[in-house]
């Protein structure tokens, strides 16, 4: 009977210290799995923030091609104009030539004695 109760005693030993290894097991994998639901919230708040700068990124990109789109019909309205002073220009200036040799001609007709 004694050696009965000794076996008895020395499987509630083993079985203790397997009940102390399997609770240790445990506390740490609870340990682990509260990094891990950190990390993951961690991560999903990085993954919101970046929405948002993407978000005010693409509105900004969007405000940009706007203003380029603006500034560019205001070249096109300033190169319109600039031709058609340059137009205006030339044409003067060519009248003005033709005048200046009209002038020529009237005064060198004027100077001959006929």
């Amino acid at each position: 009977m004694e050696d009965e109760i000794s076996i008895w005693s020395a499987e509630e030993r083993r079985q203790n210290k397997l009940l102390a290894v399997l609770s240790a097991q445990r506390e740490m994998k609870a340990r682990e799995a509260t990094r891990a639901e950190g990390a993951e919230k961690d991560a999903q708040e990085q993954v919101r923030v970046k929405e948002l700068v993407i978000l005010d990124l693409s509105k900004k990109c969007s405000e940009v091609n706007n203003r380029l789109k603006e500034f560019s019909a205001l070249y096109d309205v300033v190169k319109n104009e600039r031709n058609k002073y340059v137009s205006l220009i030339q044409s003067s200036s060519q009248a003005l030539a033709e005048m200046k040799e009209k002038i020529k001609i009237l005064m060198n007709e004027v100077s001959e004695p006929s």
